[in-house]
């Protein structure tokens, strides 16, 4: 892998690949052992961590590390086979400057942020009603200076 070559996820093959976008040329590529992924990112060690969906087996999703060099996988979350943890579409993952991982649980309605050893530090479910909760596509982390001061300040009302 180099800087600027594509990671790329062909979610119905569950296979990760490398492009290189200059010549269209597949670098690397590996199936398995995750079924479904979405949204893997490179960290600067080389690792990719992705969002395992688990499509078919209904029941927990997962977060994994790749270790393309090592042809090993670790599971980041959940430790524990009863967490409730399921999105067989969509889902994203966003590593965060502290280490921490903010996950998007996107058929669940829910936003997890866990801790490197896949501790909850809070857990946000957009609810509907006991069974039912809204579709979420994405959530992620922004920085504190993300918004120019006073771009968010409301407007004086035009009301006389």
């Amino acid at each position: 892998m180099e800087a600027g070559d594509l990671l790329v996820s062909l979610r119905d093959f569950h296979m990760l690949a490398i492009i290189d976008p200059d010549s269209n040329a597949l670098k690397w590529y590996r199936s398995g052992p995750w079924v479904r992924q979405h949204d893997p990112d490179i960290a600067p060690d080389g690792t990719i961590t992705l969002f395992n969906n688990r499509s078919g087996f209904r029941g927990q999703s997962q977060l994994l590390r790749y270790d393309p060099a090592r042809d090993a996988v670790e599971l980041l979350y959940p430790h524990d086979p009863d967490t409730p943890f399921f999105s067989d579409i969509m889902g994203t993952q966003q590593v965060l400057p502290n280490g921490n991982v903010l996950l998007t649980e996107s058929t669940g309605g829910r936003i997890i942020e866990i801790t490197p050893a896949g501790e909850v530090v809070w857990d946000y479910r957009a609810a509907f009603d006991e069974e039912d909760a809204a579709l979420l596509t994405e959530a992620v982390r922004l920085a504190p200076d993300f918004f120019e001061p006073g771009a968010l300040a409301c407007a004086p009302s035009r009301r006389g």
